[in-house]
């Protein structure tokens, strides 16, 4: 096995602390930085995207 790639964390969100955090308030991570959105998640480049 290879070693797992180094996690960048994006703009601070770092997940520890994000998962401790739903821990101990016992919620649902959600995003506030991702706009879910089916145009967010494309994943194809040149896939028709629903609007």
């Amino acid at each position: 096995f290879s070693e797992p790639a180094q996690v960048i964390p994006y703009s601070g969100q770092e997940y520890q602390e994000l998962k401790q955090q739903c821990l101990q308030e016992r919620c649902l991570f959600t995003d506030p930085l991702f706009d879910a959105v089916p145009r967010s998640y494309a994943i194809v480049k040149g896939t028709p995207v629903p609007t």
